[in-house]
């Protein structure tokens, strides 16, 4: 397999073959990389950059290898997470207030969650998507937030359920 590493200080994210760690190939990006975000059936990679590039993500087709769309959600686009299939990705707009969701078939904006309404934050390993909770309620603790510590299952129609457990160790679907 191969990983696309965000070059620092550069503005390119590398292609590395992962049976060797060599470097294999680079891809030049608007900006400097911040995070490299793999779709789940890593068919695309999701690109955000820092200042003064941070408005913009850059999507990457993984067979060619070259960037095949380039948005602009906003100012400050921070964290980027996949739903479990791949089929939309959330986009953290800082500056914006809020969070814009995208269909990585079209990649259109399908919804987009303001500020005044509640955020969720969840992950489905956990990792980003707590740390993007704990960075917005250290430096945003006017905003309604909160961290789902939860698996979310989503169903083609865009309805979701919650597993979590039970005070008596079952697992429950909500």
């Amino acid at each position: 397999g191969y990983a696309f590493l965000p070059a620092v200080g550069r503005n390119e994210v590398l292609v590395v073959d992962t049976r060797g760690w060599k470097e294999v190939a680079r891809v030049a990006v608007a900006g400097q990389p911040v995070f490299a975000i793999a779709r789940p059936d890593a068919r695309q990679v999701w690109v955000n950059f820092a200042v003064p590039d941070n408005g913009k993500v850059q999507v990457i087709d993984t067979e060619t290898r070259t960037v095949v769309k380039t948005l602009e959600p906003g100012k400050a686009v921070l964290h980027l997470e996949f739903t479990p299939r791949g089929e939309h990705a959330w986009v953290s707009v800082r500056d914006e207030n809020r969070v814009d969701v995208y269909d990585t078939a079209t990649f259109q904006r399908i919804a987009s969650l303001p500020a005044d309404k509640p955020i969720i934050f969840f992950c489905t390993t956990g990792a980003r998507g707590g740390e993007a909770y704990d960075m917005v309620k250290l430096l945003r603790p006017e905003l309604n937030v909160y961290y789902l510590d939860a698996a979310v299952k989503f169903a083609k129609d865009g309805s979701y359920s919650k597993q979590t457990t039970s005070s008596d160790g079952k697992v429950v679907y909500q």
